[in-house]
This record gives structure tokens, C-alpha cells and sequence, in this order.
């Protein structure tokens, strides 16, 4: 760890100047491509109808997030597609490759917090994202249950 990181005040700061250049969008983006790769592999394995439903959705909310983040540049929809896979992969947790996928959710959200503060950007942005990203699960899951037969 460098000095001026060692120096740095808080752990966010820490953390940011200690990773090496780029490997904080390597992290966002490798976790939630492997996310996204981790659901549909339960999409595919599993026979029970919900959990093929909620599976393939959190895989095409996070795929999304990579279009609309391109676009965008903003640091929200990366965080947003994180969030999916931390909450969905901890609701599929009783396969391991949900258990993969909440570790998958943590890197994404790690990388895309630490690139926001490299770049000068405003942090609540990505932590808002994580939040909105629970609520988005929670919603799907509601509308899972009202819609799709076991």
C-alpha cells in the first residue's frame, strides 16, 4: 500500500488509492458478468418454475444495467445490477452458485463504489443504487409470487 494511501482518512479513500489502476472496473465488471452467468446457470438447472423466473431475471436486470450504464456513464447502473445479484443470489442462496452470486454482487459493488470515488464522483450514488436495487428484488419477487405458478 502506498503512503498517500496509507494516509488517506477514511477506508473508502484507503481502498481507492491502493487499487491499481483499472482494476476497480475490472471488479464491476467481471462480478456482475459472472453474476449474470451464475443466474442463468440456475435458470437452466433448476426445474422449479420461480426460481427458473426469478433466476432469469436477475440475469437480465443486470445485463440491462450494462447497456443503460454504457449510455449513461453513470455509476448508478452498475451499483443497481450489483445490488440485483447481492439480493437475488442471497435469495437462491440454497444453490452454491447463489452463494457465487451474492460474492459476485459484493465484488461488482466494491469495484463500481471504489471507481466512483477514483473519478471524483459523489458515493451516494452507488449507495443509493445497492438500496433501490433491494427494493427492485423484493418488487420481482412479489410480482413472482402473484404471477407464476410453482
Amino acid at each position: 500500500m502506498s503512503d498517500e494511501a496509507m494516509s488517506a482518512a477514511n477506508p473508502l479513500s484507503r481502498a481507492a488509492l491502493a487499487t491499481p489502476d483499472g482494476l476497480d472496473l475490472v471488479l464491476s465488471v467481471a462480478g456482475r458478468l459472472v453474476g449474470a452467468a451464475l443466474a442463468i446457470y440456475i435458470a437452466v438447472d433448476q426445474t422449479y418454475n420461480r426460481t427458473e423466473v426469478l433466476a432469469i431475471g436477475v440475469a437480465v436486470v443486470v445485463l440491462v444495467t450494462f447497456a443503460i450504464g454504457a449510455v449513461t456513464k453513470s455509476a448508478w447502473f452498475p451499483s443497481l445490477g450489483a445490488s440485483v445479484l447481492f439480493f437475488g443470489g442471497a435469495l437462491l442462496w440454497f444453490d452454491t452458485a447463489g452463494e457465487a452470486m451474492v460474492v459476485a454482487g459484493t465484488v461488482a459493488a466494491v469495484g463500481s463504489l471504489i471507481h466512483t470515488h477514483r473519478v471524483g464522483g459523489r458515493v451516494d450514488a452507488p449507495v443509493s443504487a445497492f438500496f433501490v436495487g433491494c427494493g427492485l428484488t423484493t418488487i420481482g419477487v412479489l410480482a413472482l409470487l402473484l404471477a407464476v405458478k410453482g
